[in-house]
């Protein structure tokens, strides 16, 4: 797999499913990634399959339930329907992983589906050693890793060790560009360091995901889509690839 640019619900958060898709397309998205909230949200007790494809969008990834049954849920939802991924935030302490991330990581293997975990500003898994902790704890149900390069740097963390640390194991990127403040602005005009770490993953040959986050809520939806369309072009230039317009 090469490197594909996908985005997120939560850049439209009062969006429908369906004008989520829809919006997604308009700015050259083919995949976007779900919550169990959010006006988008998915029902980890069962969709059909057609719920998930619409404008030729499709689910990369659900977000997970923080309880263990609805995890499960999804789980099975994603191998039914064909979605490939799903992403565990802090469900509890990263020592007690085992107990509330491990079982949902093997059933999800055991049905062909990858668990990554990702970490978050203010959560309980916001730092590396957080997500080392994490992984320790789970043993031989360890998920992967999601580098939330964003949130790493909103705290104040550096989101290239981090990559260095983990890049065996880092199996979805997120990204957003934020202003001094810490708020995310249109990609191209923060002072994130896009293009360095950008160049880090396109050269270490990372193949996977990366998920281009703009929350912006006070923008119209018009606004966002647009920004979304830019972003590709601002990501692609840094990761050396082509885009189509």
């Amino acid at each position: 797999m090469s490197i594909e640019l996908t985005t997120s619900a939560c850049c439209l958060q009062k969006l429908t499913r369906d004008e989520l898709f829809q919006a997604a397309a308009q700015a050259g998205y083919t995949h976007v990634e779900l919550f169990p909230g959010m006006t988008s949200k998915y029902d980890p007790a069962g969709e059909p399959a057609e719920a998930f494809r619409g404008h030729g969008v499709g689910v990369s990834a659900f977000h997970l339930p923080p309880d263990l049954p609805r995890a499960a849920q999804a789980v099975r939802l994603a191998s039914r329907v064909g979605v490939p991924q799903l992403i565990a935030h802090g469900g509890g302490a990263p020592l007690e992983a085992d107990r509330w991330l491990a079982p949902t990581v093997a059933l999800a293997r055991e049905l062909g589906v990858e668990v990554v975990v990702t970490n978050h500003k203010g959560q309980s898994i916001e730092s590396a050693e957080h997500i080392a902790a994490v992984l320790k704890a789970c043993g031989p149900d360890a998920p992967g890793v999601l580098l939330e390069a964003g949130q790493f740097w909103a705290a104040g963390l550096d989101a290239a060790e981090a990559l260095e640390r983990f890049r065996p194991l880092v199996k979805l990127v997120h990204i957003k560009d934020l202003d001094a403040q810490g708020k995310s602005v249109p990609f191209g005009t923060g002072v994130s360091p896009l293009d360095a770490f950008l160049q880090d993953l396109a050269s270490h040959g990372y193949a996977g995901r990366i998920c281009v986050e703009l929350e912006m809520k006070e923008l119209p939806t018009a606004e966002v889509v647009r920004h979304l369309d830019a972003a590709r072009f601002v990501l692609a230039t840094g990761l050396g690839l082509a885009v189509a317009k």
